[in-house]
C-alpha cells in the first residue's frame, strides 16, 4: 500500500471535524503558510483578535491543567518567547521544596554525595540528621519514634 493510497484511506475513516490525518500536517502547514503570505494582515486581525486569543490561552491553561504534554511543551515556548521562563524556573524550585536557588543547588549536592556511599553511611547520616534535627524540634520526637517502630515513654506509666 503506497502512501497516497494510505493517507486517503486515513481521511476516509476520519470523522470528526478539524481533524488532519497522520501525514498531511506538512501540506496542512504548508497551506497556511500559503495564507499568510496572501493574507497576512486579515489572517493577523483574525487570529490575534482579543477573544481568539483569549480562547487559545484557556485551551492552552485547560491542558495544563490535565497535564497534556503538548500544552506543557507550548507553555513553556511562550513563556521563553515573553521573557517569562524564569518564573517557571522559580516556581520548579519551590515545587521541590527549596526556598532558593541555593538551597536547591545544597539538596542536589547531597544527593550527589550520597550516591556513592554505601547503606551504613546512609543510616548513619540520616540518624545524625534526625538527631539534630530533633534537638531543635523535639515536638517530632515522638511521632519519628513511632515511624521508626520504636516506643514511647508515656509519663505517668506503671507498666515495665
Amino acid at each position: 500500500m503506497g502512501r497516497e493510497e494510505y493517507l486517503a484511506r486515513r481521511r476516509g475513516s476520519i470523522r470528526e471535524e478539524g481533524v488532519t490525518p497522520l501525514g498531511s500536517r506538512r501540506e496542512f502547514t504548508e497551506r497556511v503558510r500559503g495564507l499568510v503570505a496572501e493574507s497576512g494582515d486579515r489572517v493577523r486581525e483574525d487570529f490575534a483578535a482579543e477573544d481568539v486569543v483569549r480562547d487559545y490561552c484557556e485551551a492552552i491553561r485547560s491542558g495544563i491543567k490535565a497535564r497534556d504534554r503538548t500544552a506543557l511543551n507550548l507553555y513553556a515556548q511562550i513563556m521563553k518567547l515573553v521573557g517569562e521562563e524564569r518564573r517557571i524556573t522559580v516556581e520548579f524550585i519551590h515545587s521541590l521544596g527549596a526556598k532558593s536557588e541555593d538551597e536547591l543547588r545544597r539538596m542536589v549536592e547531597a544527593v550527589k554525595a550520597a550516591e556513592g556511599a554505601d547503606v551504613l553511611d546512609g543510616v548513619e547520616r540520616a540518624a545524625a540528621y534526625l538527631e539534630a534535627a530533633l534537638q531543635i524540634h523535639p515536638e517530632h520526637r515522638q511521632a519519628v519514634v513511632l515511624r521508626l517502630g520504636g516506643v514511647v515513654p508515656i509519663p505517668g506509666s506503671e507498666r515495665v
